[in-house]
């Protein structure tokens, strides 16, 4: 230990845990050694039983999207499969639940990541739709942001939970690790306001975490592929890990690590040591099977645009979140390059002057569209302009958009494809070094109105 390591202050100003978490890693670089290293892990952990026989047991993986699991984007069928294998070996009774918050189907979701059917064959009871479960009004234990919220039966009655989160990049929580997963137990219009900052998102899944904290019996983090780089769009890497441990905020902490982050650089790992759900401090957990420094993959970073890439597209910020820049640099959907756009996003934008040379101007979010906590003059300049759209949701495009988007947009909104303009945005808020190549070109040749038809 060298002296700046011996004197280092701690995080929070509290007495040392007596015990340390144990967190679990094991290595492995294909899918069909998933069984081998999570059996590993349980090894590690010394869990010798999932559950007990008779119990109901609600496996959650990260199932955001319909993407294939060579996307690298969910928690992969074969970590479920092998989750559920163990879960009734020890005679539980097993559903498999998740929940998606972009509005797609969960039969289509369930179908493209082949996580139904791998759980079936597993031996899974159910797997379950839990967005259109009855719902269940819950009281928050030591309540931040929510005093009570609605959760899916299914998941107040289970007598066991197991955390199956992806390792993934997010540009609103830095990393989409255990804590986050919580958040596909609210209804997925609950959800959107939490998609605002860092902060906004720890509270709201810390606070769920609370209310299933004790029938949590472990977090286990896909890190066999990751995806790096842009959120839900970003290349697919191989970290080749499992991480599990009973702690959750551990787990986090030592995912972030893994991924070239500090353990504390998430604020749901600050958020929820400070709530005592667990530790995020090193040298307070013990760290079984490979060591960190061993299976380090460090993530290329989410490489944010914050201007629109067409020079006939100005922008107007001012104490502007995470959840307004998105729509903001994505916005508009369809760009004729014959007109002059702005978009306006914040709770105080900066505007030197009327916008009286422009077509289209765009305001994104309750707090652009609300002139009472704005600089003097905010709405003479923006009224200056031809037209004015207001997007007054907050986040300022939600997954329930219902302002018409324009050319091929409006066209996937009625086959079945309501938030293409959404998932192209997501090519457009993050610089391209950081996407996916093949995920570009279309998105561009969308939005510059050269394709005209869906699909």
């Amino acid at each position: 230990m060298t002296p700046s390591q011996a004197h280092r202050m701690s995080f929070l100003q509290r007495p040392r845990r007596e015990t340390k978490s144990r967190v679990a890693i094991t290595c492995g670089k294909e899918y069909a050694e998933a069984e081998r290293m999570i059996d590993e892990a349980l090894d590690l952990l010394g869990i010798e039983r999932l559950c007990q026989a008779g119990e109901n047991v609600l496996v959650k993986p990260n199932l955001c999207l319909p993407t294939p699991p060579e996307d690298g984007e969910t928690t992969h069928p074969a970590v479920v499969a092998a989750v559920v294998k163990r879960a009734k070996q020890d005679g539980g009774r097993v559903w498999v639940g998740e929940s998606c918050a972009w509005h797609f189907p969960m039969e289509l979701v369930f179908e493209a990541t082949q996580v139904r059917q791998a759980a079936l064959d597993a031996g899974a009871e159910q797997v379950v739709d839990l967005g259109t479960c009855e719902f269940v009004e819950a009281r928050v234990p030591n309540p931040r942001v929510m005093k009570t919220a609605s959760i899916p039966k299914p998941v107040l009655d289970a007598d066991v939970i197991i955390n199956l989160p992806k390792m993934k990049n997010n540009f609103v929580t830095l990393t989409t690790l255990s804590i986050k997963n919580m958040l596909g137990l609210l209804r997925p219009d609950d959800r959107h306001p939490y998609h605002r900052t860092p902060m906004d998102m720890a509270w709201a899944c810390n606070d769920i975490f609370k209310i299933i904290e004790h029938q949590h019996r472990l977090t286990l983090i896909d890190g066999i592929w990751g995806v790096e780089g842009a959120t839900h769009a970003g290349p697919v890497c191989e970290p080749g890990v499992i991480i599990a441990s009973e702690d959750p905020i551990a787990a986090e902490a030592i995912g972030n690590m893994i991924m070239g982050y500090h353990a504390l650089e998430s604020a749901q790992v600050q958020i929820g040591m400070k709530d005592d759900l667990g530790t995020g401090e090193p040298d307070e957990i013990d760290v079984v099977g490979a060591r960190v420094e061993d299976v380090k993959h460090p993530f290329e970073r989410c490489l944010m645009y914050y201007v629109s890439r067409y020079p006939n597209v100005s922008e107007y910020y001012g104490g502007t979140c995470q959840a307004c820049v998105w729509p903001a640099v994505a916005l508009p959907a369809v760009v004729d390059p014959e007109k002059k756009y702005a978009v306006v996003a914040g709770a105080r934008v900066f505007i030197a002057d009327k916008l009286e040379d422009l077509d289209e101007v765009y305001l994104v979010g309750t707090c652009a569209c609300a002139s009472s906590h704005q600089f003097e003059g905010y709405m003479d300049k923006v009224n200056a302009a031809k037209k004015v759209i207001k997007m007054p949701t907050c986040p300022g495009l939600t997954h329930t958009i219902e302002e018409p988007m324009g050319g091929v947009y409006d066209q996937a909104r009625e086959g079945g494809f309501p938030e293409l303009v959404l998932a192209d945005g997501l090519a457009f808020i993050h610089l391209p070094d950081s996407v996916r190549p093949e995920l570009v070109p279309e998105a561009v040749e969308r939005r510059e109105g050269r394709k005209k038809t869906w699909p």
